[in-house]
């Protein structure tokens, strides 16, 4: 009885926090089999795990999905849905708040996807608007992190993680635009929001 209960507990803290996680603006382009480019506009979700120093993204393609798909959308096709990705950000190398300019970084991370990884760099920039500066100097709460705004794109290349009876998919460069991506400090007890096999220590 005490095990469920805990059990209960747990799951009523992860679905409370993530009531409370912010998303972050992010489009996805790819080209179909006809060479022609779609863009579909939706969110994902931008973690920082400060005792690990790393960052987490997880997309779901299947929030990316609108009515006007069609069978020869690679997009509406793809049955693995979440992809997540991980780098390294030491905390000392956030900018200090205050400066106004962006800050670049070259930033190796994986890509975590249908159960196999595969490195994948980035060029990240990152910010802190004033406007954002000035909401949060008299919240007690503040961490500062909510501060930041990162933009970066993430090439992903479907055909590196399963290969596809559609052979335009196979040749599909998919690429993940984050803009403005919000950060969601990840605290301990909301680990389930992602893949266990992802965010295992031993990666």
């Amino acid at each position: 009885m005490k095990k469920l209960l805990l059990i209960a507990l747990i799951c009523f803290s992860v679905k409370l926090n993530a009531q409370f996680l912010v998303s972050s603006n992010t489009a996805i382009e790819f080209c179909n089999e006809r060479d022609s480019c779609l863009n579909a506009n939706n969110f994902s979700f931008l973690f920082y795990d400060e005792s690990k120093s790393e960052f987490f993204l997880k997309v779901d393609f299947s929030t990316f999905r609108t009515e006007q798909d069609t069978s020869n959308n690679w997009l509406i096709n793809e049955r693995d849905t979440c992809l997540y990705y991980r780098f390294i950000f030491p905390r000392e190398d956030f900018p200090k708040l205050g400066i106004e300019e962006r800050q670049s970084f070259k930033l190796n991370g994986k890509i975590f996807y249908n159960n196999k990884w595969k490195e994948q760099s980035i060029d990240l920039s990152m910010f802190a608007p004033q406007s954002n500066l000035m909401n949060n100097t008299s919240n007690p709460n503040s961490t500062g992190f909510e501060n930041y705004k990162v933009n970066f794109t993430l090439p992903f290349v479907p055909a590196n993680f399963k290969k596809y009876k559609i052979p335009a998919y196979n040749k599909q460069v998919v690429n993940i635009n984050v803009t403005l991506g919000r950060i969601n400090m990840l605290k301990q007890g909301m680990e389930s929001i992602l893949d266990a096999d992802f965010y295992q220590t031993t990666r």
